[in-house]
């Protein structure tokens, strides 16, 4: 079977032989693939456009049950860029190694795909804070993949000022229903942040902007959140940490 014009992203590529490549994949109307490119490797290669750190459109073949082939591809934004500074770099392959977790093979994800696009094009732009970015997508991409939090009310009483949150539970609760031992306090520009995350549409998602101190308050959140909810920690956010503490 062949597919054409299919968007995608490199978030992860092998080596496989001399000039060949496996690149898995995420797509706007196949989920995560796995590709085989023939050859990419060579200057001359007709696949050059299939590159890491760009959003290419291509055409395949079916290969195998796990695997297609990629028969023609051609650049439609260039994020190269973002390479040429270390902490964007390391920000962004943190965010690829979450998206390789929450895309599933061959199944069509086209918000989460829509949201790894706009994060990685700020990230090329270097106008917005580069933690705060990260923050967004952690918390709108877990919410997409089923984990949103239950921001609206206190989980005990139904009172809609929030003091606490609990991570483990999904839950938020007011200061008369909780204290510490319970959840960790949350600020209310913190909280708000998190509702806007939830609820807001695309085109405004990362239109706002915290402190230094809150965007740390909001980080220790998400960051914890991602822990729990993929059961698992990052190396590579445990490199970008390691970056960020030579920059500084």
């Amino acid at each position: 079977m062949e597919y054409k014009n299919i968007k995608g992203i490199i978030i992860k590529e092998t080596k496989y032989k001399e000039n060949d490549k496996i690149l898995t994949v995420v797509t706007d109307s196949l989920g995560k693939i796995n590709v085989m490119a023939k050859g990419v490797a060579k200057t001359t290669s007709k696949l050059s456009g299939a590159s890491m750190l760009s959003l290419f459109e291509m055409d395949l073949k079916s290969f195998s049950d796990d695997m297609f082939i990629i028969t023609g591809a051609s650049k439609l934004i260039d994020f190269y860029d973002i390479s040429k500074d270390l902490e964007s770099y390391a920000y962004v392959s943190y965010i690829f190694n979450l998206a390789f977790d929450m895309f599933l093979p061959e199944d069509p994800f086209p918000e989460l795909f829509k949201l790894l696009i706009n994060t990685v094009y700020l990230y090329l732009k270097n106008t917005k804070n580069k933690e705060l970015i990260k923050c967004i997508f952690e918390l709108r991409a877990l919410i997409l993949s089923g984990y949103a939090i239950n921001i609206d009310e206190c989980a005990i009483c139904g009172k809609e000022e929030i003091n606490y949150i609990n991570l483990y539970e999904g839950e938020c609760y007011c200061k008369n229903c909780a204290d510490d031992k319970m959840g960790k306090p949350v600020s209310f520009s913190v909280y708000s942040a998190i509702k806007h995350i939830t609820y807001s549409e695309d085109k405004k998602l990362f239109s706002f902007t915290l402190s230094d101190q809150l965007i740390k308050e909001l980080s220790i959140i998400s960051t914890n959140y991602v822990k729990i909810c993929m059961e698992k920690e990052y190396s590579s956010l445990k490199y970008l940490r390691t970056i960020q503490k030579g920059i500084n």
